[in-house]
């Protein structure tokens, strides 16, 4: 192992130098879709601005709850870069576990998706998760009781749950704000400001927050390919772990710093 000391960027801007370096190159690559990594970043931006729109900016938690897909990608990077606090939810919880989830991660907004209703009704656990979603006649302010910061429940599907922000009217406020709203949130971003929060299991108790600074989370990817696996622009790694897990998001984070791609399903 190298002992040169490695300097690291904010998780933002970790994506943009991966763009600037390799604009071309696939980042992610799905059975049926793929992303360059300048793709990545416009689908990110676009993200933020959206967020930014609903009132989500520096220090703001925002939740994730879906399976492998790129939208997931762009929204954390998406949080990232207005300085927010992206927290991946496992999809193998049930209602109570999310109920807790949500209201200890101090979510201010939710994002999940109907791509697998057939085998996880993830609107349905939320519904369940949190008394008063569905009869919520304004899913950009909502007030629930125990969930008491939460503003938006947003639907990244095709369908229209009640309580829900749909997918269109979401990217639609994206004009409400600018890229330089979003670049002047990532250049006050600092390495040791909080990135992410993740929760454990909850196999023997209530799941518990980890936090994870822009610091730890780039400097473990960076590490995983300059000390361990050499990668170069032309290798592709396959993961099929989910993103929530650091065992896929870490290779993600290794490729990035490489130029390299990532296959999942």
């Amino acid at each position: 192992m190298s002992d040169k000391v490695i300097a690291v960027p904010t998780l933002g801007d970790f994506l943009l130098r991966a763009a600037n370096n390799w604009p071309d190159h696939d980042a992610l690559v799905f059975p049926d879709s793929r992303q360059t990594y300048a793709e990545l970043t416009e689908r990110s931006y676009a993200r933020a601005r959206s967020l930014l729109a609903l009132g989500i900016g520096a220090g703001d938690h925002v939740g994730i709850l879906m399976p492998n897909c790129p939208e997931y990608l762009e929204l954390i990077f998406a949080t990232a870069l207005i300085g927010g606090v992206s927290v991946p939810i496992s999809d193998r919880y049930k209602a109570r576990e999310l109920a807790y989830v949500i209201a200890n991660a101090d979510l201010g907004i939710l994002l999940t998706t109907d791509i697998v209703s057939e085998f996880t009704d993830f609107a349905g656990l939320l519904q369940a998760a949190l008394p008063g979603l569905e009869g919520a006649t304004d899913p950009t302010a909502l007030a629930l009781s125990n969930a008491p910061k939460l503003k938006s429940v947003i639907m990244m599907g095709e369908s229209s749950p009640a309580g829900f922000l749909n997918r269109v009217d979401f990217e639609g406020i994206e004009g409400k704000a600018t890229l330089s709203d979003v670049d002047a949130l990532r250049i006050r971003t600092r390495l040791r400001d909080i990135c992410m929060l993740n929760y454990t299991s909850g196999t023997t108790a209530n799941p518990k927050g980890c936090i994870l600074t822009h610091e730890a989370v780039v400097r473990n990817g960076m590490t995983i390919t300059r000390a361990r696996w050499n990668l170069s622009e032309n290798d592709r790694i396959w993961d099929p772990l989910p993103i929530f897990h650091m065992s896929l998001f870490m290779p993600i984070l290794a490729a990035m710093d490489s130029g390299a791609a990532v296959l999942t399903m």
